[in-house]
């Protein structure tokens, strides 16, 4: 009789094996597109964002979501993110709302998915 608890370790490393072996796919992307992208890509947990920091110049790299409703407390933006080019978004590290330059935005990635920015 097959132990059915090895065959399914088994099973499950070559899941991860292959998982690995799958390729990157980059795909360019146009920069007025970004904030659709951003949008679509909504409430996934894997989303990843490369970006110039508007205060510093500092390049920094952020797990996100896009569309939650965390620690809300009833008072908007003192600000149009439009007008400055911004998207707010969630960040998952600092469990804080943050908000993308969407004029500086170098890479956008899901999974093994990048969208490289382009002019």
């Amino acid at each position: 009789m097959p132990n059915h608890k090895s065959s399914s370790t088994l099973t499950k490393l070559v899941h991860k094996f292959m998982k690995f072996l799958s390729p990157t796919i980059i795909t360019n992307i146009p920069r007025n597109n970004i904030e659709a992208l951003i949008m679509r890509l909504g409430k996934n947990r894997n989303n990843e964002v490369c970006f110039v920091k508007r205060s510093n110049g500092a390049i920094r790299r952020m797990r996100f979501q896009y569309g939650v409703a965390h620690n809300l407390k009833g008072v908007g933006p003192k600000y149009d993110y439009s007008e400055k080019h911004l998207i707010c978004v969630w960040d998952i590290q600092k469990h804080e709302y943050r908000s993308i330059n969407l004029d500086t935005v170098k890479w956008i990635k899901q999974g093994r998915h990048i969208w490289s920015v382009t002019a």
